[in-house]
């Protein structure tokens, strides 16, 4: 019995241990970096890709409405 004691006072003091840890590091409240841009030489397609982006969308949002070409 002294030892389950023991053992749940050593598992309480850990988890407020843990716990405070958590709470007071300064990275665990940092903000995320903001995403870099990506160069466009690694996206050769970029361009071409935004001013299609529109009409995908369209085509995306009505499938039902298609156009023969």
């Amino acid at each position: 019995m002294f030892t389950t004691r023991n053992l749940i006072s050593a598992f309480a003091a850990a988890a407020i241990a843990s716990s405070a840890a958590v709470t007071l590091s300064p990275s665990a409240a940092a903000d995320p970096a903001p995403p870099q841009p990506i160069p466009a030489q690694q996206v050769p397609g970029l361009p071409a890709l935004t001013e299609l982006s529109p009409i995908i969308q369209q085509a995306a949002g009505n499938p039902s409405k298609r156009r023969s070409y």
